[in-house]
C-alpha cells in the first residue's frame, strides 16, 4: 500500500498532538500561519527590552521580556491527558507550575478551574508555545511555518477511489492576521504540495466565511458544524514593570464584574525565572471582550471587508483599560506607600475565538448558546461572567470529540468540536481522537 499523505492545518496543540499520532504511519505535512512559529493559542511573546522589538527566537537574552499571552497553563483531568503530561514532563517539555495562587474580589470565577481542581497544573518549560513546538519537532511531521491555507480543492481519484485534496495557500506577510488587507490581498495563492489523502483542520478560523482572511474554503456542510459553536472572546495585555510589584501572588483570579479575569507573573513559571523587569499577562473577562469587539469588530459593517487588528487600536483602548483595572485591584496588596513601578512595555492581544462556550451546561443549547449569548455582525459570542464550567472534563457519553465527513476524508478537531470543558486538554484529546478516526478511515 502506498504511503498515505495527510495535511494538518494548524500547528497548535491539537495539530501537534494529531501529527505526532499520525506521523508513524502516514506522511504528515503541517501548515501553520503563526508569525513567530507554531503554537496557536499556546502563544508566547519575547521582547528585546532595549528596543521593545518582538524576537523570533527560542534562545532569548537573559533580560528579555517574556509573556504567555494565550493559554496560561494546562490541566490533566483525563487519564489520557495525564499520560501525555507525564511523558512531556519526562522529556522536559512541561513542568508543574508551583505558583502562589489567590483571589482578589468577591465571587471570582476560578480561571479554568485553577482553584477547584485537585489535578496538577502544568506549563511549558520556557513558555507555553514550547509544548506544541517540541511535540511537532519530535513527531517526524514536515512543518511548513508562516503559511496560511486559503483553499481546498477536491481531486477525483484516477482509479475511482476516495477523493484527494489539493491545498492552496499564501506565505510571508500575507499569512498573518495583522497584515494590512491591501498587502495580503495582493498575494496570489499557490498550490501547497501534491494532493493529500485526507485533511485535518484544527484552526477554528479555517471555518470562517470567505470575508475573513483565515477562511480555508472548507465545505459548508462541515464548516457550519464548527463555525456555529458560540465563541468566548478574550483580550490579553502584556505588561512589564521596571521593578517588582511586591505582590505575594503569582496567579490571581479577580472578582466577577471586573474587566480583568486573571493575571499571572511570568517569572513564576519554570524556565522563565530571569529578567530584570517583572512581566505580567492580564486576561480579560468575556464581558469586557464582547464590549470591545462590538465597538471595533473585525468585519467592516459597511463594506463587509476584513479589518485586521492593529496595535494602534489594541494599545490605545483595551490594553490600558486592563492595566488600570489590574493596578487598581491589587493596590491594597502592595507595600504601603510604595509608588507603582514604571511601565516599560504594554501590548494588547485580541482573541476573538479564545475558546468555545461549553455545551450541555446551565441551560445552553447544543452549540453552547445561553442567556449571555449576543451576536456581533452575525457571529455568536458569550459575554456572561462566569461563562464557563471547567470541572466537567469527561466528554458527554457517546459524543465525538471531532467533526468529520469521512466519505470526503475531511476532519476537524480542537476544543471547538469537543464537548469537554474548553481549553488545552479538550484541544489535545480532540487531536488524539481525530487522529485515531483518520487512521481507521485510511486503513493504516
Amino acid at each position: 500500500m502506498p504511503t498515505r499523505r495527510v495535511a494538518v492545518v494548524g500547528g497548535g496543540i491539537t495539530g501537534a498532538v494529531a501529527a505526532s499520532a499520525l506521523a508513524p504511519v502516514c506522511e504528515v505535512h503541517v501548515y501553520d500561519q503563526g508569525r513567530r512559529g507554531p503554537g496557536g493559542r499556546a502563544s508566547h511573546r519575547t521582547v528585546d527590552p532595549s528596543t521593545l522589538a518582538v524576537l523570533a527566537t527560542d534562545a532569548p537574552p537573559p533580560d528579555a521580556l517574556e509573556f504567555d499571552h494565550g493559554c496560561q497553563f494546562l490541566r490533566a483531568d483525563d487519564a489520557r491527558m495525564r499520560t501525555l503530561a507525564a511523558e512531556w514532563v519526562d522529556r522536559g517539555i512541561c513542568a508543574a507550575w508551583r505558583g502562589r495562587f489567590g483571589t482578589v474580589g468577591d465571587g471570582a470565577s476560578p480561571f479554568f478551574g485553577l482553584s477547584t481542581s485537585a489535578a496538577p497544573v502544568y506549563v511549558g518549560v520556557g513558555g507555553m508555545h514550547r509544548v506544541p513546538r517540541r511535540v511537532l519537532e519530535a513527531s517526524g511531521a514536515t512543518v511548513h511555518a508562516g503559511v496560511r491555507v486559503s483553499g481546498l480543492r477536491r481531486v477525483a481519484a484516477a482509479d475511482g477511489g476516495p477523493p484527494q485534496w489539493a491545498l492552496l495557500g499564501v506565505g510571508g506577510a500575507a499569512a498573518f492576521h495583522d497584515t494590512a488587507e491591501a498587502v495580503a490581498a495582493a498575494t496570489e495563492a499557490a498550490a501547497l504540495g501534491a494532493p493529500f489523502d485526507a485533511v485535518l483542520l484544527t484552526d477554528v478560523s479555517s471555518s470562517f466565511a470567505n470575508w475573513h482572511r483565515a477562511s480555508a474554503g472548507v465545505p459548508e456542510s462541515l464548516a457550519a458544524r464548527v463555525r456555529e459553536r458560540v465563541r468566548v472572546p478574550l483580550f490579553a495585555a502584556m505588561v512589564a514593570f521596571a521593578e517588582p510589584l511586591g505582590l505575594a501572588l503569582d496567579g490571581i483570579n479577580f472578582g466577577d464584574g471586573a474587566p480583568v479575569w486573571w493575571a499571572s507573573r511570568t517569572q513564576s513559571k519554570p524556565g522563565l525565572e530571569s529578567g530584570a523587569a517583572e512581566c505580567w499577562t492580564l486576561v480579560s473577562t468575556p464581558a469586557f471582550a464582547v464590549d470591545e469587539i462590538t465597538a471595533v469588530p473585525m468585519q467592516d459593517a459597511a463594506t463587509g471587508a476584513f479589518r485586521p487588528q492593529e496595535d494602534s487600536y489594541l494599545n490605545s483602548g483595551p490594553a490600558p483599560a486592563l492595566l488600570r483595572a489590574f493596578t487598581d485591584a491589587v493596590a491594597h496588596l502592595r507595600p504601603a506607600e510604595a509608588p507603582l513601578p514604571r511601565v516599560v512595555y504594554l501590548q494588547g492581544q485580541r482573541w476573538g475565538s479564545a475558546l468555545p462556550a461549553p455545551t450541555d451546561v446551565g441551560g445552553r443549547d447544543a452549540t453552547g448558546r445561553g442567556a449571555g449569548t449576543v451576536r456581533v455582525l452575525d457571529v455568536a459570542y458569550e459575554r456572561s461572567t462566569p461563562p464557563l464550567t471547567f470541572d466537567r472534563a469527561p466528554a458527554a457519553a457517546g459524543a465525538a470529540d471531532y467533526a468529520a465527513d469521512e466519505g470526503e476524508r475531511l476532519f476537524y478537531a480542537g476544543d471547538f468540536t469537543s464537548r469537554r470543558a474548553p481549553g488545552f486538554e479538550a484541544a489535545a484529546l480532540s487531536g488524539l481522537d481525530a487522529a485515531s478516526a483518520l487512521k481507521r478511515v485510511l486503513g493504516v
